[in-house]
């Protein structure tokens, strides 16, 4: 909907448009699959996860509200949303400048497709973490046991998972580094990359 408002902005007809996006879908849908597809990986599996937890301090429990754990999530996913507007507005801002090259040139707007399709080839890696000192303790089930991190899933009004956020345990965070890493590796290496 931005690049279409950009092309409106230039006062390109409604049919050229259509074509120009037509043409912007086929180069990076090919097939009909994102360019991205093969480096677009899940999470790194958790033990670990939860929708709900309790922040206790010295035996007097704090409402989910007070939580500063859950206002340390709240402004990390501010933070990846913002990089992710930025990461948005610097593409707007290099197809204006190409689509007025192309205007001064009396050249092809088509031409301007390259900037497009340039970050169309890019992907961003957001693994949402917040640190903890304080120890993390699981009792689901279970009698409570400690654990080096879990992974807090936020759901939204219709049950459906959104926003995650792993939750570590600050002197297990080499550990945990160290398995991301290894499952970034792995699952990386198997995919075929050879389209981007």
């Amino acid at each position: 909907m931005k690049i279409q408002s950009v092309l409106d902005s230039y006062g390109i007809s409604l049919s050229k448009s259509r074509d120009y996006l037509h043409k912007l879908d086929k180069l990076i849908f090919p097939k009909s699959t994102m360019l991205t597809a093969p480096i677009r990986i899940q999470p790194m599996p958790a033990d670990e996860c939860y929708s709900a937890f309790r922040e206790t301090d010295t035996n007097k429990e704090k409402d989910l509200d007070n939580s500063v754990l859950w206002r340390a999530i709240s402004t990390l996913n501010s933070a990846i949303n913002s990089a992710k507007n930025e990461s948005i507005n610097k593409l707007l801002s290099n197809f204006t400048l190409e689509l007025e090259m192309c205007r001064r040139k009396k050249a092809d707007l088509t031409l301007s497709l390259d900037a497009v399709e340039s970050h169309s080839r890019i992907i961003d890696f957001y693994i949402p973490l917040v640190l903890i000192e304080s120890r993390l303790w699981s009792a689901l089930n279970h009698d409570p046991e400690e654990i080096p991190w879990f992974r807090f899933v936020q759901n939204n009004t219709y049950g459906a998972s959104g926003n995650w956020t792993d939750v570590i345990n600050l002197k297990y965070l080499d550990t945990y580094l160290s398995d991301l890493a290894k499952y970034l590796e792995e699952t990386l290496y198997q995919r075929d990359m050879t389209q981007l």
